[in-house]
């Protein structure tokens, strides 16, 4: 049975950052974060003591790192393959796109350092299938290092090397195309014609008044 700390990392954070970026991060990054905590663990029927978010308490939760800003959750010491260390919410500064990375520990090998393995979760939505908010998994690299600092600069680099995926940007407004005046000859052609139509109106009007006072 998974724990709540697995449920968390893998489930809650990545779902949550595909559906409500915004409110996700000013919720974890802000004073409600333990709500947020409290009602998941509410919801999950189990106790998420040890869980929090690095910094928030003293109002630095936010990090920065080459453009890359990122919130870090830590979790009590895992119990077993696949429990999180981290799990780490990143976007591009500017950005309200997150994506959901997480740091685990790794099967051991034996008489070998801890193995750290960092992986992305991405959500897919509903698919063809049947499945609903499908998401995948990707893995990335491994190292012994579990610390806040070295979760944080593989997280940056990450989001250096390998950008995601992009939404495409919308399309510009349709504006009309502008007027453009009418070549110039064509309106001298036109004012010609309609001035030599009056003068032939008035010298047959001048003919007529001639003949009526002639007779």
């Amino acid at each position: 049975m998974s724990t709540p700390f697995y449920l968390i990392a893998h489930h809650a954070l990545p779902t949550q950052a595909a559906s409500d970026p915004a409110g996700l991060w000013r919720t974890l990054s802000g004073p409600d974060w333990s709500t947020w905590l409290a009602m998941i663990g509410h919801k999950l029927g189990e106790s998420v003591r040890g869980v929090g978010v690095e910094g928030v308490v003293t109002g630095s939760a936010v990090s920065t790192r080459d453009g890359v800003e990122m919130l870090a959750m830590y979790f009590p010491q895992p119990a077993g393959p696949g429990e999180p260390y981290y799990a780490v919410l990143a976007r591009r500064a500017g950005s309200t796109e997150l994506r959901s990375f997480v740091f685990e520990l790794g099967a051991p090998e034996p008489g070998g350092p801890p193995r750290v393995i960092m992986a992305e979760w991405r959500v897919l939505g509903d698919n063809s299938i049947g499945d609903k908010g499908s998401k995948m998994r990707i893995r990335f690299d491994e190292e012994p290092d579990a610390s806040h600092e070295a979760c944080l600069r593989r997280t940056a680099s990450i989001m250096n090397e390998n950008p995601g995926p992009r939404t495409n940007a919308p399309a510009a407004p349709f504006a009309p195309a502008p007027m453009r005046p009418a070549p110039r000859s064509a309106g001298l052609s036109v004012s010609v014609v309609v001035g030599l139509a009056v003068l032939a109106v008035l010298l047959v009007g001048a003919g007529v008044l001639y003949l009526l006072v002639n007779m």
